[in-house]
């Protein structure tokens, strides 16, 4: 089985990247990128706690399933990568960054944007996909024969 966690390709970060841009973020944002295989979404992020921030210089850490990533169309990836950038809140008194959860799964900003039924459904494709791929691991588990046991016939 492949690692959990692999570093992100230079591909997704400028993707993520050009998004990101699109944000007109009041504070410089670190992000630092890894890829998860067995992330159950194309994109999460989370903030870095003090201690790790100052060692990775870094205030977000980004995580990826690149299975995800390439088999989404642009809109489904960029609706999902919007979702989640616009969790990062900032409090400019304090300097500091926060990820606040989604009233809706979703900001009405990015509703606004894309609309009800496109966000939602970017989200539904992202279950389907997953419902795939546990189908087919399934599938996949159930023709493996146990091996080792004899079978005697009277």
């Amino acid at each position: 089985a492949k690692e959990q966690y692999e570093s992100l390709s230079e591909e997704i970060i400028a993707y993520f990247k050009g998004i990101e841009k699109s944000f007109a973020m009041p504070m410089d944002v670190k992000f630092i990128f890894v890829s998860n295989s067995k992330q159950k979404k194309l994109i999460k992020i989370s903030k870095i706690s003090d201690t790790y921030a100052y060692l990775l210089d870094a205030d977000i850490l980004v995580v990826f399933n690149e299975d995800y990533y390439d088999n989404f169309d642009d809109q489904t990836k960029q609706i999902l990568i919007e979702q989640e950038i616009d969790k990062i809140e900032f409090d400019l008194e304090k300097g500091t960054i926060k990820i606040k959860e989604p009233e809706i799964n979703t900001s009405t900003g990015i509703i606004e944007k894309f609309s009800l039924k496109l966000v939602e459904n970017a989200n539904r494709l992202q279950k389907e996909y997953e419902k795939q791929k546990k189908d087919k691991q399934k599938e996949q588990e159930s023709q493996i024969t146990p091996k080792g046991k004899k079978q005697w016939k009277n």
